[in-house]
């Protein structure tokens, strides 16, 4: 169900948002509960994850009644919805000085606006949509978690280890396999490279790897005071490692936390601003997660008469350790070229 917002109602979302904004830049409890929503929904904009935020910090999975419905799944008596805002645009035209959306045209006026003959103007309206949490269905606990995770795509441990990998190569950032001593790995910013160490365990690659891409993406393009952007890659590396089920790097907890104390402090930080930008970088790190998962997926999935099914998930793990397997530099794909043959942009 979906209605515009009435002024006054659109005032009171605004408000609480402002407040909650203020709230998780000085309460590190109630930023890292911010971090894991948006660890789920990374996909949401800024405004409607504190609108989340605000209604059910604990939802998991968010769809209309009309989407469950579309997948044969019921909600529970009395659902309470979260509210959050969509924008639609909508197409109008001039007829008799009153403004008409286009579908109402008549087949007359339709040929003008194909022509160009009658303009048409284009609006951008916010809209109240309705959604609820996977935890209001009418089913059990167990068949809620099994949908969650194939609602939300979560990849096994070592299948991690390969998108994140590989999500490094097509961001021109070379990943390197060594014998380290004291560190599970490191970002090196002259040379532009992940030291990872050979003998890491898969849920400390991961993680490692999610923080050293988080610095070496932000420390790439960020222009901002260097505590901001060391906190801020702390930030998306803390929702990556947890879309991926693993700890976060123990030393981004101690950024965020030292961070969140004295951002008060800190020389030039605007909150709302650094929200945006944490908000951004987690959208497009985590798209381009979904199309490397999607990509794996086509490359392992089996055709429906082999007897026995082989899913894209296991397909990707099995491709991990085939490569662990080889020489070093086997695993490591030519300069330019990612594993899986791409021209890398420059």
């Amino acid at each position: 169900m979906s209605e515009v917002i009435p002024a006054a109602q659109k005032e009171i979302n605004e408000n609480r948002v402002e407040e909650i904004k203020s709230k998780i830049a000085s309460e590190e409890k109630s930023y890292l509960k911010y971090l894991d929503l948006k660890s789920i929904f990374y996909n949401y904009s800024l405004h409607n994850s504190l609108l989340v935020y605000l209604q059910n910090r604990d939802a998991i999975y968010l769809a209309t009644q009309e989407e469950y419905e579309g997948k044969n799944l019921k909600l529970k008596e009395g659902a309470t919805p979260i509210r959050i805002t969509v924008t639609k645009e909508q197409e109008y035209f001039l007829r008799d000085g009153y403004m008409t959306r286009v579908e109402e045209a008549t087949f007359i006026e339709k040929r003008e606006l194909e022509k160009g003959t009658l303009a048409k103007d284009k609006k951008t309206h916010y809209i109240d949509s309705e959604v609820y949490d996977v935890s209001q269905l009418d089913i059990d606990k167990e068949s809620g978690e099994r949908l969650t995770k194939g609602f939300n795509r979560i990849p096994d441990v070592a299948a991690a280890v390969s998108v994140m990998t590989e999500l490094a190569l097509i961001s021109d950032i070379d990943v390197l396999r060594q014998p380290l001593r004291d560190t599970i790995g490191y970002y090196d910013n002259d040379s532009n490279q992940i030291i990872l160490n050979i003998k890491a365990t898969d849920n400390d690659a991961v993680a490692t790897l999610c923080k050293t891409y988080s610095q070496a993406l932000l420390y790439k393009t960020t222009t901002q005071h260097p505590a901001v952007a060391e906190f801020e890659a702390a930030s998306v590396s803390y929702t990556l490692a947890r879309r991926f089920g693993v700890e976060p790097h123990s030393s981004d907890l101690a950024i965020i936390s030292n961070f969140v104390r004295s951002s008060k402090e800190t020389e030039k930080y605007n909150v709302e601003d650094s929200l945006e930008r944490i908000n951004k970088i987690i959208k497009y790190v985590n798209e381009k997660i979904d199309s490397l998962l999607l990509e794996y997926e086509r490359q392992y999935i089996v055709a429906p008469s082999v007897e026995k099914e082989v899913s894209a998930r296991q397909g990707m793990v099995n491709a991990f350790f085939e490569r662990s397997a080889l020489p070093e530099e086997a695993i490591l794909p030519a300069k330019g070229k990612s594993r899986i043959g791409r021209n890398r942009d420059k």
